[in-house]
C-alpha cells in the first residue's frame, strides 16, 4: 500500500511508543522517539509503524507521563523509608 509520510505526523512503533516524523526519503524515515533521533528503512517503517490520530497520540503521551510520575513517586517513597 502506498501512503505519504509527512513531517510532524505521529506514528506508533512496535512498542506502542509515539514517534514524530522529522522527514522521509525514498529509502529511509527519520523520526523522533523519547527525545532521540532515529532512522528506519522504508520497508521496516511500513511493517512496524502505525499512524495515530492526534487524540490517540495525546492519550498515549498522558499515559507515559503518568507512569513516569508514578515511578518517580515510588522512588521518593523508597528513599524516605
Amino acid at each position: 500500500m502506498f501512503r505519504i509520510i509527512r513531517p510532524n505526523t505521529v506514528y506508533a512503533d512496535l512498542h506502542g511508543e509515539p514517534c514524530v516524523i522529522n522527514r522521509a526519503t525514498a529509502t529511509e524515515v527519520y523520526y523522533r522517539r523519547r527525545g532521540r533521533n532515529c532512522i528506519a528503512s522504508m520497508d521496516r517503517f511500513n511493517q512496524d509503524f502505525e499512524l495515530l490520530t492526534r487524540e490517540e497520540a495525546e492519550i498515549i503521551k498522558r499515559d507515559i507521563e503518568q507512569a513516569e510520575h508514578i515511578a518517580k513517586l515510588r522512588a521518593q517513597r523508597a528513599v524516605a523509608v
